[in-house]
């Protein structure tokens, strides 16, 4: 076994010659590529919270167990909630990996499908929980009249606005709340 090592400035016309490769070139390149050896890792993979961006790397691994130093690859993305399709954006690195991210707006479990040329990578559909998103009580507000004042046996109604970390709406999970006891005179 013979061992080459190439500074990068003996290895960029390389690269630079692999971007101008025709697209049929890259096309017999990808089809190097196993899905079976390729890999999908990362937070978003392992479970979030709603309302909470998170994200997942692609990896391109060729049949020889290598990752291959470039982009272009037919990676394929389905994210679904318990209530649809989730919207995700991947990023060609163009280096072999892919970064995809995405913001559950739904908790419960994800399925999570990283395919290959309609071949699944392994692990893939991956089953994601996502929490319930997280009040952040720093970032809460409350206003109304029944902040300012009350009297005994007369409703004092305020509002509570729930934020989250990113200082996002948290949707409320019922439509009023009422909170404390009846105050009575003796």
């Amino acid at each position: 076994t013979e061992i080459y090592t190439l500074s990068l400035h003996d290895a960029l016309p390389i690269l630079t010659t692999w971007k101008e490769q025709s697209p049929e070139k890259k096309k017999n390149v990808s089809e190097e590529l196993l899905a079976g050896k390729c890999k999908a890792y990362g937070p978003g993979l392992e479970g979030g919270e709603a309302l909470i961006e998170t994200e997942f790397t692609i990896e391109a691994i060729n049949a020889k167990g290598n990752r291959c130093p470039c982009g272009g690859h037919p990676f394929n993305v389905k994210i679904k909630s318990p209530k649809g399709d989730v919207d995700h954006q991947m990023t060609d690195n163009e280096d072999g990996t892919y970064r995809v991210t995405y913001t559950p707006q739904d908790e419960g479990v994800h399925n999570i499908a990283v395919t290959l040329t309609d071949k699944h990578l392994p692990g893939s559909a991956f089953k994601v929980f996502i929490k319930p998103p997280a009040v952040d009580a720093s970032k809460c507000t409350a206003y109304g009249p029944g902040l300012e004042g009350a009297e005994i046996g007369q409703d004092a109604p305020f509002t509570v606005e729930m934020r989250n970390k990113n200082n996002e709406p948290v949707p409320n999970r019922s439509e009023e709340r009422r909170v404390g006891k009846e105050c009575r005179s003796r």
